[in-house]
């Protein structure tokens, strides 16, 4: 535990050493310069509109309402659940009206999107 604290205080002070001695130097505009910040912010820019777009999608297609037909092979009988996607697992699922249903290994069950009822 000391070595952590005293390795941490040396890599503090070594970066401070470091940054302490050089002098400012004064910016100066070139075009150059300017093509590479704008592209950057270019870049920083579409990377957050795709992540967006992404998480977006994400939660849009999680909570998709699907029906999902329970089929039990021992009775013969079909139930149909309201299911929202990211709640439907692999042995289990919860329905819209908070009901968690745990799927044996000899239960089918089909699954269809809601509109299509």
């Amino acid at each position: 535990m000391l070595l952590k604290i005293l390795l941490t205080l040396a890599v503090i002070v070594a970066a401070y050493m470091k940054f302490h001695k050089r002098k400012p130097v004064m910016p100066s505009v070139s075009a150059n310069s300017l093509l590479v910040r704008y592209l950057a912010l270019g870049i920083l820019f579409t990377t957050v509109l795709l992540s967006s777009v992404w998480l977006g999608w994400r939660w849009y297609d999680g909570n998709r309402v699907l029906s999902v037909t329970i089929i039990s092979p021992e009775r013969g009988e079909e139930r149909i659940f309201k299911v929202r996607k990211r709640n439907l697992g692999q042995s289990e699922l919860e329905t819209l009206d908070g009901l968690k249903i745990r799927l044996s290994s000899q239960e089918r069950i089909m699954i269809s999107s809601s509109d299509q009822n």
